[in-house]
């Protein structure tokens, strides 16, 4: 309908951090709300700093102006639409009579998979 503008993530590497940054924007004409969301995996963190692996932020800007309406942290929002993710993989990949599921992983991405 052309009323979404959603491009292919972007990432920059950071090999020698172990790390990566990847950058999603998108744009919804009939909410005329512009956006990105920009999401960094290193996998040093937990042991090295005490962070978490993967960390979120999102930048709300107005379409109009460009200028920036909100900057919230998406590491939530981010572990919730992964789970989303799984649930519609498995509800149309799975066997109609499936009683049972396995969640490979125990850390954010487990919890947000076993809340869908």
């Amino acid at each position: 309908m052309g009323k979404v503008q959603m491009i292919p993530r972007k990432y920059l590497f950071f090999e020698k951090y172990a790390g990566k940054t990847g950058f999603m924007p998108a744009y919804i004409d009939t909410l005329d709300a512009a956006g990105v969301k920009i999401v960094s995996a290193h996998d040093e963190n937990p042991k090295k700093h005490g962070l978490p692996r993967v960390t979120a932020t999102m930048v709300l800007t107005d379409p109009q102006t460009g200028l920036p309406l909100a900057v919230m942290d998406a590491t939530y929002t981010t572990m919730m639409r992964t789970g989303a993710i799984c649930a519609i993989a498995a509800k149309h990949l799975s066997r109609k009579n499936a009683k049972v599921v396995g969640i490979v992983g125990a850390g954010v991405q487990g919890r947000g998979q076993l809340m869908d």
